[in-house]
């Protein structure tokens, strides 16, 4: 038996490229205003690459809710009321066949792995010197809320928190 699972997005950049505006991995690069490489030019949405709040690196996001708040950043930088974006936490959620599936933070997160294991249930936590790094869960989604929190503020988190 075999399952293939593919997802992804093409970003049509090409006005971008023929208007001159800074491209990075197909996507328009934007600074932490949402501005492009022409200052009076915003980026939002799929085509819109930003700083991944873990790792910092520059991502596109293709999540309907990073959407909506990149919206409301660029369209605040077009009236000349600077917002600064906080970045994106790359985060994938799926239901296939009953199992709901559930991974956050950064893709190339290295650390100290916390594999819990139980029945229909798989959980791995990455930390680094305590800090949650990023996060898988297969099955019962629980101690979601706790792994979240836990990444986007970046304070130390007790390992047994997460069990």
């Amino acid at each position: 038996d075999l399952i293939i699972i593919a997802i992804g997005v093409l970003p049509n950049s090409e006005l971008a490229l023929q208007a001159g505006i800074e491209l990075h991995k197909g996507g328009i690069k934007t600074n932490e205003y949402l501005q492009t490489s022409i200052s009076n030019i915003f980026a939002a949405g799929d085509v819109a690459t930003v700083k991944d709040h873990i790792s910092g690196q520059s991502v596109r996001s293709c999540m309907w809710a990073d959407a909506m708040q990149q919206g409301m950043i660029a369209a605040h930088g077009m009236v000349g009321i600077s917002k600064e974006y906080p970045g994106v936490m790359t985060t994938g959620i799926s239901h296939f066949f009953g199992l709901d599936i559930m991974l956050s933070g950064s893709n190339v997160a290295t650390g100290q792995e916390h594999i819990y294991q139980t029945g229909q249930s798989y959980r791995k936590f990455i930390l680094k010197d305590g800090i949650l790094k990023a996060f898988t869960m297969i099955g019962k989604l629980e101690k979601v809320g706790i792994a979240r929190r836990a990444l986007m503020t970046q304070i130390p988190v007790d390992q047994k928190e997460l069990e």
